[in-house]
């Protein structure tokens, strides 16, 4: 019984994540002004890139607990069995224009990632060093993935209510803007199941 309890619990955490991620891509989608292409579910949550190349990678994170290190240093591992610190630095390396690192949070963020969004240099030098000494980044990959990694804090009610928003400008859907949002969110998906690619004109 005990397993099933830990079984059930963990299906509801993993759905919980699942469903704000694709309702934060979904959001994205429909709020785009650059004409930008969405992966969701590719090397991170969601890859965006212009022409082909990786301009952001945004990892969401829907938890009861602060943001930690250690809660993005436990994110879902890559096929290549890579952690979230060394896909991001090997994206960098693919792409050496990629810059745009986003941790995307819907509660609360520990206080010293709160110290790095603020620019904190000492904070800063400490990771540094738990990213080199823990998880084989080299100085400069680390200080590199501090340099670019933003974070933005979200929350449900907010992006269903931007989503309903944007779609309601629409001509075509305008009579029926709830039957457009779900349309999107089933979209964002099917396209995270099938790791597909989407752009706003796509999708209209």
């Amino acid at each position: 019984m005990v397993d099933f309890y830990k079984s059930d619990a963990g299906a509801q955490a993993a759905w919980k994540g699942f469903s704000s991620q694709t309702l934060y891509i979904a959001y994205r989608l429909i709020s785009d002004e650059g004409g930008y292409e969405y992966y969701p579910e590719d090397v991170e949550d969601l890859v965006v890139k212009k022409n082909g190349v990786v301009v952001e990678a945004v990892q969401v994170k829907n938890i009861s607990a602060d943001i930690t290190l250690s809660s993005l240093a436990a994110t879902k591992t890559s096929q290549s069995g890579e952690g979230f610190f060394n896909r991001m630095c090997s994206l960098h390396k693919q792409n050496p224009s990629f810059r745009g690192i986003k941790v995307v949070y819907f509660n609360t963020l520990g206080a010293e990632l709160q110290e790095v969004q603020k620019g904190n240099t000492n904070t800063k030098k400490a990771i540094t060093k738990k990213l080199v000494e823990n998880h084989a980044l080299s100085e400069e990959d680390a200080a590199w993935l501090l340099d670019s990694v933003h974070f933005e804090k979200v929350n449900i009610d907010d992006l269903k209510l931007n989503i309903h928003t944007q779609i309601s400008d629409y001509v075509p859907v305008m009579s029926a803007p709830a039957l457009a949002k779900d349309l999107l969110i089933q979209h964002i998906s099917t396209l995270s199941k099938s790791k597909g690619c989407t752009t706003l004109k796509m999708w209209q």
